[in-house]
């Protein structure tokens, strides 16, 4: 059951994945997506890798103890790179300077794999260790060299690219879900590095005589894999956000929509498997359409007057005004009466949303009752 963490961490960064694939697809040219992907490509495959199982299948399929090790350690400096490149990628978007930055991460990233797989063969690890090798193996010629160079390197790059996250957050125009994600990012790969360091320090003591094989193989990846998985949350937050607050306004903007249905030529047949954006796209487009077609039946009155009825009720500034805009748009659908000065209707999302959610208020159903009964009589 303990080595079931590994492959469910997996499961949450490739799906993750799955999330981007669609993106990768449209856009394969764009080095941001690109590198995204494989920030998330690597982080699952070093978690199923690193699980004991894989490793002792690993082992066992090279006839080499312990081979899963580099292998591991690899994929591993493979995810800090493409997460630094990640980085630059985002200070430097379509630049020379973000490609030279990411040919120096990732010709750092093959020495660092070339000198782990030498180091390795250099050394003697006869034992094979699925959970504490780099406890066990400490005082070991090369292989601890090996471990510690894993060590520092993953450390200092999850230490760097977690303070390029906090400069990148702090920007003004980074905001919402953006903002939000950079800032998990931010503790993700802090856990990162402290897996680092709490690794180093049980591999350090373990040089120096002490026991550390409860820090190194139990504290050590339950950091990493929390780590991971903010990490992953982080990069998912800005994209799902986006489609969680597309679906919140495209319900929120039913009522308006169903009201002005009636006066708009727009038609469009989406399917099951449309976006979240294009159907809040499409129910905008209804709402703008409806409103143009009954523009010149506005009647700033009608606005004017449900505006004071809702700031007297108690209703902010803008909760009226919004109340005001319904009011007006009840009435104009249903009397169609003499064409008025146009008047002033703000068409903007969060604008909208507020005068569908107004649709149903006390005020405008007054309103819309007697304008009823009055077309009736």
């Amino acid at each position: 059951m303990a080595g079931a963490i590994y492959y469910l961490v997996a499961l949450v960064l490739w799906g993750a994945l799955a999330l981007k694939v669609p993106a990768l697809r449209r856009d394969w040219n764009d080095p941001i997506i690109r590198a995204m992907c494989a920030v998330v490509l690597f982080a699952g495959a070093s978690w199923a890798l690193a699980a004991p199982s894989s490793i002792a299948a690993i082992n066992h399929t090279t006839g080499t103890p312990n081979i899963a090790a580099p292998v591991v350690y690899a994929v591993s400096t493979a995810y800090s790179t493409a997460c630094l490149t990640l980085m630059a990628c985002w200070a430097y978007p379509d630049s020379d300077r973000a490609r030279r930055i990411s040919r120096m991460w990732m010709l750092i990233c093959i020495f660092v794999c070339v000198a782990l797989f030498v180091l390795f063969f250099l050394g003697n690890a006869p034992l094979e260790r699925r959970r504490d090798l780099a406890v066990y193996y400490a005082n070991t010629p090369f292989i601890s060299v090996m471990i510690i160079l894993y060590l520092v390197t993953d450390t200092i790059a999850a230490a760097v690219t977690s303070m390029l996250c906090v400069v990148w957050a702090t920007r003004s125009r980074i905001s919402g879900w953006s903002r939000t994600g950079l800032l998990v990012l931010v503790t993700g790969f802090t856990l990162n590095a402290a897996f680092g360091v709490v690794t180093l320090a049980a591999v350090i003591g373990t040089r120096m005589g002490h026991e550390m094989t409860f820090l190194g193989a139990t504290v050590a990846p339950r950091l990493v894999a929390l780590g991971a998985i903010l990490v992953s949350v982080g990069y998912i937050l800005p994209v799902a956000g986006t489609r969680i607050d597309s679906t919140l306004a495209y319900v929120r903007l039913a009522p308006l929509s169903r009201h002005l249905h009636d006066n708009t030529k727009y038609t469009v047949h989406l399917s099951p498997w449309s976006s979240a954006q294009m159907r809040l796209t499409s129910r905008q487009t209804v709402i703008q359409d409806g409103i143009i077609r009954i523009a010149r039946y506005l009647d700033p009155a009608v606005q004017h007057s449900a505006e004071q009825s809702a700031l007297a009720s108690g209703a902010t500034r803008r909760d009226a005004q919004a109340i005001g805009d319904a009011a007006m748009l009840v009435i104009a659908a249903i009397r169609r009466t003499q064409p008025h000065q146009p008047a002033q209707l703000v068409t903007s999302l969060d604008h909208l949303v507020r005068v569908s959610r107004a649709i149903h208020t006390p005020i405008v159903e007054s309103i819309r009752d007697r304008a009823l009964e009055s077309q009736r009589a």
